[in-house]
């Protein structure tokens, strides 16, 4: 399913001296998170605030509250269960019944931090909407080109964030296995490498 998209005030992603960039990853700082969830407040806003954000789990938790802490408006968790067990029919009208009284009549932004399928994005649409909301917005950190489109979204990059808090705890270790994959490979590219 795409989304119907609209003008933004998107903007390219530009990757500051310090970050890199192993495997398309960038490691984004609190300060970074905070302008990019500012960028999709500020489109949030122009186009009628929600009364409810509705943050995906697990990525798009964090930059959920903030955004809907710059929003003034309620914050929501929805775990969109594996692809193998949505459809059956019972998980829907689960997680339908308990957003119900939450949502109903309410205007809503569905918020995960990319969308480069668009099957999550899609399927709690689709329960956000059975629950009764009125109005029912798309919001991204990142969207990919030529992804499906979000009515709001950052920045336009084809990157995987590493959010400061994961950053703080993985990028040390994740950085040296790649450097140690990266040198083993220029020296004998059979020659399998072993990461502790």
């Amino acid at each position: 399913m795409a989304f119907t998209g609209q003008e933004h005030n998107g903007a390219e992603w530009v990757p500051g001296a310090r970050e890199a960039r192993p495997c398309g990853w960038i490691r984004v700082s609190w300060a970074d998170l905070a302008r990019l969830c500012r960028r999709l407040a500020e489109q949030c806003q122009a186009d009628g605030r929600p009364e409810v954000v509705v943050a995906l789990a697990r990525a798009g938790y964090v930059p959920g509250a903030i955004l809907a802490s710059l929003l003034r408006c309620d914050l929501l968790t929805l775990v969109v269960p594996p692809a193998r067990e949505r459809g059956s029919g019972q998980t829907e009208r689960s997680v339908t019944a308990s957003l119900r009284d939450r949502v109903r009549d309410r205007r809503v932004l569905v918020f995960d931090e990319t969308a480069r399928t668009g099957e999550s994005l899609a399927w709690a649409v689709g329960i956000v909407t059975d629950a009764g909301a009125l109005a029912v917005r798309t919001a991204v950190l990142i969207h990919p080109p030529g992804g499906p489109v979000p009515d709001y979204w950052a920045v336009t990059a084809d990157i995987h964030l590493l959010q400061p808090w994961l950053g703080d705890c993985l990028w040390p270790a994740a950085k040296g296995i790649l450097l140690a994959r990266s040198s083993a490979l220029r020296r004998s590219p059979a020659r399998p490498v072993r990461c502790r």
